[in-house]
């Protein structure tokens, strides 16, 4: 497989960097990608793919990973995901305090996506699943 083959269907920009965002059918990137075939990594500066909008489980496990990117020491115990839960929880709740007229749907749905991943991640890293 060749470079090309990776971004043929992209569109490429050579400034700005993205944060990966797929809740609202696109998806942004920027970095070094690792080629299957191991013979290295292809470099794309910016990379925007239009992709189908994902359903609530499919950002939970977006979250998932990405909170394990960032974080890669496990959850410990459930004492320890309580608490990891309890602070995205308190996130959502200072979303839905948020006046009605000034609330942002996508803002509630981030914050829920964050907690239902937290609880996830807490059930996968203590073994309760």
């Amino acid at each position: 497989m060749k470079d090309e083959d990776y971004i043929s269907e992209a569109e490429l920009h050579d400034d700005a960097v993205y944060d990966v965002d797929a809740t609202d059918g696109t998806l942004i990137s920027e970095g070094e990608f690792p080629i299957p075939d191991g013979t290295g990594k292809i470099r794309i500066p910016r990379l925007v793919l239009e992709i189908e909008p994902l359903d609530f489980l499919q950002q939970v496990r977006i979250e998932v990973e990405r909170a394990r990117r960032k974080h890669p020491t496990n959850i410990h115990n459930v004492a320890e995901g309580y608490a990891v839960i309890l602070e995205e929880l308190d996130e959502y709740w200072d979303e839905v305090k948020t006046q009605t007229s000034r609330r942002v749907k996508d803002d509630l749905l981030k914050e829920l996506v964050q907690v239902a991943a937290m609880c996830m991640r807490t059930a996968e890293d203590c073994d309760l699943v």
